[in-house]
């Protein structure tokens, strides 16, 4: 192709693409001054598109949780109760007008308004609740806590309608009330001193208990006063989760250390690096049938 044909080529294509419908499109670039994004023009050729953005995939909300309704009659120990505060749902928890329910339960209540504490005296248990603290501390006459026993419950408790309001596990695991099938709508407690009394079991002195708990360490915790208690898994229980029991240590707590078919002499320093290996612990004199169960250790056996 000679000089002359070429550019006529070259003119002919500059034609052709001025003829042609040209597409553009703007780029938000840097800002100006004043602050306006600054817009640049792009022509881009007749056959090329923009492609287009994706939109962002939605996230799907989270699903409600179910929650029962609060009930329209309260009955303690089948009499129904009259309260002015109606229960309520706290996040799909249950919450339950407590000055009501405990003294119905011949408990007596009083409120600290410095503290926002309630304390709650209900049979043999004495119980502290706390406004927005989610733990209640709780004591049981003759009993002898190696550190305060604190029970965790479903949401803290709150003020409404100037009546505190807690969880309804807080009246069962904390003040001992018990819930028996009834109508739907209607909430039936019992209190412990209706319930039937279970035969007693005589429980053998200290020095003649002859038994151990099996299990592994789960837990180690130094207190403040320079004693150890360990936290031991044991054999399943009927609801199938695992045994727990506090074992509180002292210096009269023989430790020792099973290994290759040895037994020798331990101490605290070999609880440390007991941890998910299994021990046998004697305990001294019968547990407290709380959940974890606590108890003193009389001899702790670790098995390497």
């Amino acid at each position: 192709m000679n000089r002359l044909t070429k550019t006529t080529a070259s003119a002919l294509l500059m034609v052709m693409l001025a003829a042609a419908p040209a597409a553009a499109m703007y780029v938000e670039g840097a800002d100006n001054t004043p602050a306006e994004p600054g817009m640049v023009r792009i022509l881009m050729a007749p056959d090329v598109r923009p492609v287009p953005i994706s939109a962002p995939v939605p996230i799907s909300a989270p699903v409600p949780i179910s929650a029962p309704v609060p009930p329209a009659n309260i009955l303690v120990n089948s009499a129904r109760i009259t309260y002015d505060q109606q229960p309520i749902m706290v996040d799909g928890t249950l919450m339950l007008p407590l000055r009501a329910i405990a003294e119905a339960a011949g408990g007596q209540v009083t409120w600290d308004n410095d503290t926002h504490t309630v304390t709650v005296r209900s049979g043999d248990r004495t119980a502290w609740f706390v406004i927005g603290q989610r733990e209640a501390e709780m004591v049981q006459d003759n009993v002898r806590y190696i550190q305060r026993n604190m029970i965790k419950m479903a949401t803290a408790p709150v003020l409404e309608g100037s009546r505190t309001l807690v969880s309804a596990d807080a009246l069962t695991n904390i003040l001992g009330l018990m819930e028996e099938k009834h109508a739907t709508g209607t909430l039936s407690l019992v209190a412990p001193a209706t319930l039937p009394v279970p035969p007693a079991v005589p429980v053998a002195p200290a020095e003649e208990q002859d038994w151990t708990v099996e299990g592994t360490i789960k837990e180690i915790k130094y207190n403040f006063d320079g004693a150890t208690s360990i936290l031991v898994e044991g054999a399943p229980m009927t609801n199938g989760e695992g045994g727990l029991t506090w074992f509180a240590l002292s210096a009269d707590t023989e430790i020792s250390v099973a290994e290759n078919g040895t037994v020798r002499a331990g101490d605290q320093n070999d609880l440390a690096t007991a941890a998910t290996l299994k021990v046998s612990v004697k305990p001294v004199g019968p547990l407290l049938l709380s959940y974890p169960a606590r108890g003193g250790a009389a001899a702790i056996v670790i098995h390497k």
